[in-house]
């Protein structure tokens, strides 16, 4: 192989290395916003008199849009493709979607570990809450980094990312003060 054929063959490899990263950010932060979105829901109705009811409804909900959202894009690239992307894409598809479920999982942990009497069930959906908040700040550096931002750019870019999981949470006050 020829210096020129290197150099291609490393520049698709890095290509799809980058691509990968930022699918996976991309679909953490989507995981991250779903799973708080399903603790509002779980706040709004005052389900939380279980924590492991709780953490099960954050988890179902978040496999949930997993499998909805990869066969989405499954379904996407199959019509871009003009039916030329197998069906075998689906696994390929809900594996690298894979961080919305672990996004759901994290965000339930406080809930689950309510169960253990060390705080209250709607403490730790409200821990959930902020570990959310934490895990897009740095979410958002990671995609600023990837982006090759600059500092005030990267500021931008991180408060933006927190900033939406800020307003699942307002809504989720808003909501729950109406009744």
């Amino acid at each position: 192989m020829n210096e020129e054929a290197a150099r291609d063959t490393d520049t698709a490899a890095d290509t799809q290395k980058e691509t990968y990263r930022t699918k996976r950010v991309s679909e953490f932060v989507y995981g991250v916003t779903s799973a708080m979105i399903a603790v509002a829901g779980l706040v709004e109705g005052d389900y939380t008199e279980s924590g492991r009811i709780a953490a099960a409804v954050v988890i179902t909900g978040a496999a949930a849009i997993w499998l909805a959202h990869s066969y989405a894009e499954w379904l996407g690239e199959h019509v871009r493709a003009k039916g030329e992307h197998g069906f075998m894409g689906v696994f390929h598809t809900l594996r690298t979607s894979w961080p919305i479920v672990i996004a759901g999982f994290m965000i339930a942990t406080p809930a689950a570990l309510s169960e253990t009497g060390v705080w209250s069930v709607s403490y730790g959906l409200w821990l959930g809450n902020m570990l959310g908040l934490a895990m897009l700040f740095v979410l958002g550096l990671i995609a600023a980094r990837l982006s090759q931002l600059n500092v005030v750019r990267t500021a931008t870019m991180t408060l933006l990312t927190v900033g939406i999981g800020v307003a699942v949470i307002a809504v989720e006050q808003a909501v729950h003060h109406l009744g």
